[in-house]
């Protein structure tokens, strides 16, 4: 009889060793589903954060093609300002040869004018 005891007490040993793990096994199951049926929510959120991200990158995509525009615009500024530049720098070229010119002209005409006034009132050419 003692025989039959000890397999009574140690079939309820493995009896509740198998309940515990049934237990287990079924709260994982159970716990391990909130996550799928949360995978919704976070699929409806991904899907949201992947729009926005498609139109932060649209509007980025827009200011760079802006920023493109504006800097074609302003190198063909910069290009006109230096066609100005040379045309200013050979224009002062000009000038510089005509200002040289004008005072050759000067000088020549205080000569002319020196002749006159060494002749005096009386208009004497022997001097030319």
């Amino acid at each position: 009889m003692l025989n039959d005891e000890k397999q009574i007490k140690g079939s309820k040993y493995i009896l509740g060793a198998f309940i515990i793990v049934a237990v287990f096994i079924i709260a994982f199951h159970l716990l391990g589903r909130t996550g799928i049926s949360d995978n919704g929510n976070r699929t409806n959120n991904t899907g949201k954060q992947l729009q926005q991200l498609g139109t932060n990158q649209q509007e980025l995509t827009g200011e760079i093609r802006e920023a493109a525009a504006g800097a074609g615009n302003i190198s063909k500024q910069a290009g006109t300002v230096r066609e100005g530049m040379l045309q200013i720098r050979e224009q002062a070229t000009e000038l510089t040869g005509e200002i040289r010119e004008a005072g050759k002209i000067i000088k020549e005409s205080r000569e002319i004018l020196a002749t006159i006034r060494a002749r005096g009132p009386a208009g004497d050419r022997s001097q030319d």
